[in-house]
């Protein structure tokens, strides 16, 4: 329905006179004479109740009034299509954060029986993909007009901007997440934003019912069309989600850490974008001492590296991928897009990566693991401080980590603190132990895995102190791992000491609100 065709529409067999909150106009007669000859309409603050081409028509009229007229278009407008606009709270001015506006879509709305036909709404994680999908393809529309939605990034994430309602209680789901498969007995409901335009602080009715029209109805049915290449996107969107989810439980069901695909393109395009390069990217390929191989629901069989339990070390020369790999491993906890790259990289869901974060502040946390013996004799059990130093930090981040359940930790020297993670042999003799009140990582990195099964995934690039500690050493060069336990073992001075009995508490824990 065109523009003008909502503004001509009829409602219960009247012509549209400027909503509900219509009371009449007419010149009012009398008077200053800066009074010009417009009718003057007064409009109440009721919510409203009836068709979009009620809404179309009320903000013609509002043309030219006050910005504050704005709010009497709060409530609830039904589209020709089957759908349902809400506006939920209108900006006071020009200046504030957009009108907040819900789209309430019954699932079985033509365009939609994809969602019937595969069952796309039978499975939690199913139902996840679809709203994600949606998201994306708003945000995408919506560019360049007046209205937006929460912008995704390049994982697949539960997310309130687009939402899968029952219409009815829902039953518990079975062990795959199953609900009703039915589309009829759900509901979508896209949460987005409108700018309402002004000129100064009049409001500008024509073109906020041209917002409402033409853009809001052309990317809503638009995005809604899940048929031909859309519908294909999405299909491969629900398999992404549904390839990783696999892959995660073979990553805990073989104790690995984490697992890479082969062909997987780990580099993004800057530091600051995690946008895949667009070329010049190095597939990954396992080498063959960490080679495993899993089946997948959809890509069926596929071949990785799996790293497992215990200490692996990251090496190699500068620019040669180190860091880029252990971020790829850091965001393998996320399911992402396809296209990414990354699909097909999965890492336990509990991994945690840990840097020195200096000026932070620690309340209450048991540092003796690391921390011991400081001057003057302050107790570091529950230690406090509103600016930690970087050693601090990052050992307060740990042991934090650690009581809330992480089973991995991955560090990069690059973002650690050097006193922190190594002693060397000089610095040890010249400074012994009983007067150096940090114990470094390299020294706990043994009992943490032993005592609390906390695999540790570290890039090193400047010093093989942990070479006497790794189960694992993964040699980066121009992108393309090796597998270099054996040379690194061959180097290590001996492995090192531990400490007798229990170092890491196994009664703290930590409970995350």
């Amino acid at each position: 329905m065109s523009e003008n065709e909502y503004g001509r529409s009829r409602r219960g067999g009247r012509e549209y006179r400027g909503g509900r909150g219509y009371r009449g106009g007419g010149y009012h007669g009398g008077g200053s004479a800066r009074r010009d000859d417009r009718s003057r309409r007064d409009y109440d603050d009721e919510p409203r109740d009836g068709i979009l081409a009620d809404l179309v028509g009320h903000l013609h009229a509002l043309d030219g009034r006050s910005y504050a007229a704005y709010k009497a278009t709060v409530g609830r407008y039904e589209a020709p299509e089957g759908w349902v606009l809400r506006i939920d709270r209108v900006q006071p001015d020009p200046y504030a954060p957009p009108t907040r506006i819900r789209l309430e879509i019954p699932a079985d709305l033509p365009g939609l029986e994809i969602l019937a036909d595969r069952g796309l709404v039978g499975t939690v994680d199913r139902r996840l993909a679809v709203r994600d999908f949606l998201t994306r393809e708003l945000h995408a529309g919506f560019k360049g007009t007046a209205l937006s939605i929460a912008s995704p990034g390049q994982e697949i994430l539960e997310r309130s901007a687009v939402v899968l309602l029952p219409d009815a209680d829902p039953q518990e789901d079975g062990e795959d997440g199953e609900q009703a498969a039915s589309a009829a007995a759900w509901t979508l409901e896209i949460r987005a934003r409108m700018a309402l335009p002004a000129r100064g602080r009049s409001i500008q009715g024509h073109e906020a019912a041209r917002i409402v029209s033409r853009d809001l109805t052309r990317e809503v049915g638009t995005a809604l069309d899940l048929t031909g290449r859309r519908a294909e996107r999405l299909t491969a969107h629900v398999a992404a989600l549904e390839d990783h989810r696999a892959l995660a439980r073979a990553v805990r069901e073989n104790g690995w850490v984490s697992f890479l695909a082969d062909g997987a393109e780990l580099p993004r395009r800057s530091g600051v974008s995690d946008a895949p390069m667009r070329t010049g990217a190095v597939p990954l390929r396992a080498p063959e001492p960490l080679a495993a191989v899993v089946e997948l629901p959809h890509a069926g069989r596929v071949r990785g590296t799996a790293i497992g339990s215990g200490v692996t070390v990251i090496v190699g020369g500068g620019y040669h991928g180190k860091s880029t790999l252990l971020a790829a491993i850091e965001r393998g906890v996320y399911p992402h897009v396809p296209g990414d790259g990354r699909e097909l990289v999965a890492t336990v869901p509990d991994a945690v990566k840990v840097r020195a974060a200096d000026g932070r502040a620690v309340t209450g946390v048991d540092l003796s693991p690391f921390i011991s013996h400081l001057p003057g004799g302050r107790d570091t059990t529950a230690f406090t401080t509103k600016n930690a130093s970087g050693s601090t930090s990052q050992a307060a981040s740990i042991i934090e980590a650690i009581e809330a359940g992480a089973s991995a930790l991955l560090l990069d020297e690059d973002t650690s603190a050097t006193n922190f993670m190594i002693r060397d042999a000089r610095m040890r003799a010249l400074i012994p132990a009983d007067k150096e009140p940090i114990t470094p990582f390299v020294d706990r990195i043994r009992p943490l895995f032993a005592e609390r099964g906390a695999s540790t995934i570290l890039v090193a690039g400047g010093s093989g102190a942990f070479f006497d500690v790794a189960d694992h050493v993964i040699a980066l060069d121009h992108y393309r791992p090796r597998d270099v336990t054996a040379q690194a073992h061959d180097l290590a001075t001996g492995r090192r000491k531990t400490s007798p009995g229990a170092v890491f508490s196994a009664s703290s824990s930590r409970i995350l609100a």
